[in-house]
């Protein structure tokens, strides 16, 4: 794993190493445990599915974690997306905006057909709230790796960092199997 400019990112760290790096403040991505995922057997695997976890000095080094043309949008950009979904459609409201942004990949889709998938990539199963990705963001619920080096709530939740600073801490925006929210955030930790 690189950054644009080639210099490599960390990777395979253990949970102290993951913490350390955050402590510091040096970027890493991961890969999702696979052995805390039934049906997904390795690494690639899992980073097909999902892709990567990164720690926040990832997202914000010069080097450039996102393609050429491409950058980690700020809190004021996933506002200005919310907005226009909320603008373009009367059906959708803040509370229900998250529905348009997850993928329909859900296990026991209420959509049901090709979307009620038990494979992964899918969020868990839940009849009230379910992706219609009627946006085209077509969200996954990655998980996150904590600060400690645990991973969680693959199925459950995708949580992306923006690159926008809170005092001491970092804005992020998330999408949960239990609700139809986007979710906003700015008491994260950036070592979290």
């Amino acid at each position: 794993m690189h950054y644009r400019d080639g210099t490599p990112i960390l990777t395979g760290l253990s949970g102290d190493e993951w913490s350390d790096a955050g402590g510091q403040e040096t970027g890493a991505a991961a890969i999702y445990d696979p052995a805390r995922i039934p049906g997904l057997d390795s690494e690639a695997d899992v980073a097909e599915a999902y892709g990567l976890l990164y720690n926040w000095f990832a997202v914000v080094d010069p080097a450039g974690l996102c393609p050429e043309g491409w950058k980690v949008p700020g809190d004021d950009q996933w506002s200005e997306l919310t907005e226009h979904l909320i603008d373009i459609d009367d059906e959708i409201s803040r509370r229900t905006v998250g529905q348009v942004l997850k993928s329909r990949r859900q296990e026991d889709s209420p959509l049901s057909g090709d979307d009620a998938v038990a494979e992964h990539p899918r969020w868990n199963a839940n009849d009230s709230h379910y992706g219609t990705n009627s946006s085209g963001f077509n969200a996954l619920p990655g998980g996150f790796r904590w600060g400690m080096g645990l991973y969680g709530s693959l199925g459950e939740q995708g949580t992306w960092w923006t690159s926008s600073e809170s005092r001491a801490n970092v804005w992020i925006r998330s999408l949960r199997f239990t609700n139809s929210q986007l979710n906003r955030d700015d008491g994260i930790n950036k070592a979290y």
